[in-house]
């Protein structure tokens, strides 16, 4: 009796070692799987801490360029801000501490390790930099010009959307236009209101200016597949290549195609902006948008392209006589020669920073002035995959 009770208590022991054991097992596993998780966590948030300076260092290399440009008279493709860049942002690692290695490491073979901690920082990330200016584009809020739509940029835009060509988006570009000034104009009267009120979740035009091009979303006739497109649209133009420009960019940029499959369109988006601006930089304005200034010509785009890739139009004088060689419509040439500008004063800085294959993007439009003073108007941090 003794010995099966002692056989008994020796196999209860034996379970609540196990049970033990099994338990500790568990918790070290646990407390592993915690210290693992923690340390991916941490390595992760410090990569992106690293990506993020980068782009922030890219975004403020930007405004450096823009309060350092040589001639605020003109801005053209040509400039050195104008240009993609790539830059490689140094750590500074502090020197090792002498009194902490006074007994195992000597004087002579200390000296190079201090050196080497100077002048050789660690890689802190890169940072890819592209800076486009605002003012090639089309201003959204001269829909709404001293209380009503201008002519010249109502017929613009509607030739921009028409020029655009959408596969398989119906579309009618006088409706569309007649609708943003109908969002931007101060009548809160007027034929488009209604539709808003008829949506699953009505809301109400905004019947003030517009403050970003993202609230052509909310405009009713806007379509997905007009505002953004369906490739992305290369900011870099050809015949600016890097040897032809300043120093210190990097190839593999993409340039723009000028021609398009049958199914690839670019947006709307990439060719207006809701900056407090009037006129348009011909010296950067794209194709399309010299195009539908000239009533969809691509005949007077191609020549102020041309003459501008020479030399860069300096004034009103310049581009007339370039444009009037092509321009059979003097009236239309004076018209359009009242609203062009030849320097630009809002930029669009994107900066892309990567560090051990995070990136992290920043976007700042900024306005500058002829001081120059920069000011960062708009400000966003995304996370890029």
């Amino acid at each position: 009796m003794n010995r099966d009770a002692h056989n008994s208590s020796r196999g209860v022991a034996l379970i609540i070692v196990l049970a033990v054991v099994a338990i500790l097992s568990v918790l070290v596993i646990e407390f592993s799987y915690s210290v693992w998780v923690n340390l991916y966590l941490s390595a992760n948030y410090d990569a992106r801490t690293q990506a993020l300076n980068a782009a922030k260092a890219g975004v403020e290399y930007g405004i450096y360029l823009l309060r350092n440009d040589d001639d605020l008279r003109v801005d053209s493709l040509a400039d050195q801000w104008a240009a993609p860049i790539e830059l490689t942002i140094g750590e500074l690692v502090p020197p090792p501490d002498p009194d902490e290695e006074e007994n195992t490491v000597t004087d002579t073979d200390r000296r190079p390790d201090v050196r080497a901690h100077l002048v050789e920082p660690r890689v802190g990330g890169t940072a890819k930099v592209l800076i486009v200016d605002e003012d090639r584009k089309v201003p959204l809020n001269m829909l709404s010009y001293r209380g009503k739509p201008h002519p010249l940029f109502v017929r613009t835009l509607e030739c921009l959307i028409e020029n655009l060509e959408v596969a398989d988006a119906y579309f009618d570009p006088t409706e569309i236009v007649e609708a943003m000034v109908d969002w931007a104009d101060a009548d809160e009267t007027g034929s488009w209101e209604y539709v808003y009120e008829t949506l699953t979740d009505p809301y109400k035009a905004k019947n003030r200016p517009f403050d970003t091009v993202d609230e052509l979303g909310l405009v009713t006739e806007m379509r997905d597949a007009l505002l953004y497109g369906t490739v992305p649209y290369p900011e870099r133009e050809p015949g600016y290549d890097e040897d032809e420009q300043t120093s210190g960019q990097t190839s593999g940029w993409p340039e723009r195609e000028d021609e398009l499959g049958p199914d690839e369109s670019y947006g709307l988006i990439n060719f207006v902006h809701a900056q407090n601006s009037r006129k348009i930089n011909v010296n950067t304005a794209p194709k399309e948008v010299l195009a539908a200034l000239f009533d969809g010509s691509t005949l007077v785009a191609d020549e102020i392209i041309e003459r501008r890739r020479e030399e860069p139009f300096a004034n009103s004088a310049v581009f007339g006589a370039a444009a009037q060689t092509v321009v059979g419509d003097e009236a239309l040439l004076r018209e359009v020669a009242k609203w062009v500008t030849f320097s630009s004063r809002y930029f669009r800085i994107t900066a892309i920073g990567e560090y051990h294959g995070v990136r992290v993007k920043v976007t700042a439009i900024v306005h500058r002035s002829s001081r120059p003073d920069v000011l960062v108007q708009y400000y966003r941090i995304e996370n890029v995959e």
